[in-house]
């Protein structure tokens, strides 16, 4: 069978404003969101995730001598809601980031953000789980709205989050489409999946400018 995809497209725009190589606060990073849905396989936005919302990370002072990173924490209202209630089963969930668009005077593209900079993490850094009906949950399996042969077993996320070497969190690319989550639901499902925390790395030496990037998770009906 075909098969079929639908867009959240989380047009994330990561306005970093401008970066002083000498020690310097990085401070009102908006992450504004909007939404496309469509089809019986459906992603909709919640909370900061919604096109009403915004992903605010914390100010930061960006140093010359070390490495530094900035973040957006999750509450329990920032969530994204995936149905699927197609007959084909499972479904799966991609993300994928795009290079960053940058302005200002720097020439070397070392000296710039790149795609891998961003990280999504599980809850308080750990293994992300899965529940039923229970928000604090990295995926919360919707009984009233799912068949009683989907359970929060059937659902897994890419290996990376299970990974000490990785910190146990997925670092994102813009070279392909990364596998985010993975259902094998043999029937209708609805589900909130959350992350507690997205990572921005800043490097020591990143170049002073502005910065802009959009960030896209895609539902697709079917196993991976």
């Amino acid at each position: 069978m075909e098969k079929k995809k639908r867009y959240l497209g989380l047009a994330l725009v990561f306005a970093l404003a401008t970066l002083v190589l000498s020690p310097t606060v990085l401070a009102n990073q908006d992450v504004e969101v909007s939404v496309d849905i469509s089809g019986a396989v459906t992603i909709v936005g919640n909370g900061d995730y919604s096109g009403a919302g915004s992903l605010d990370f914390e100010d930061i002072t960006v140093s010359a001598d070390a490495d530094s990173s900035t973040s957006w924490t999750a509450t329990t209202s920032d969530y994204i809601t995936v149905a699927d209630t197609t007959g084909t089963p499972g479904f799966h969930v991609l993300v994928q980031m795009n290079e960053w668009t940058y302005t200002g005077d720097a020439t070397a593209s070392t000296d710039l953000l790149g795609a891998d900079d961003m990280m999504l993490r599980g809850q308080d850094g750990a293994v992300p789980d899965a529940g039923s009906n229970d928000p604090t949950k990295n995926v919360n399996v919707i009984t009233a709205n799912s068949c009683p042969q989907a359970t929060p077993a059937q659902f897994s996320f890419n290996e990376a989050f299970s990974s000490a070497t990785d910190n146990y969190a997925m670092r994102l690319s813009s070279a392909a489409e990364q596998k985010l989550i993975e259902a094998t639901n043999p029937c209708a499902v609805k589900a909130n999946v959350s992350f507690d925390e997205i990572e921005l790395e800043i490097p020591q030496f990143l170049a002073a400018g502005s910065y802009q990037n959009t960030l896209t998770f895609t539902i697709v009906d079917g196993q991976f």
